[in-house]
């Protein structure tokens, strides 16, 4: 199993917020940052 930093938490959790933020609104990279950060959540050790 993949052995995640809390660190990269926190900046895929910034880069969500970032995403979300941008307007106009890029689904596709809300899509891509929220599928980073669930995978580090789900990987964190």
């Amino acid at each position: 199993m993949t052995q995640i930093q809390y660190g990269q938490i926190e900046v895929a959790l910034l880069q969500l917020r970032i995403a979300i933020h941008k307007s106009p609104l890029d689904t596709a990279k809300v899509s891509h940052a929220w599928t980073t950060f669930k995978s580090n959540i789900d990987h964190v050790d």
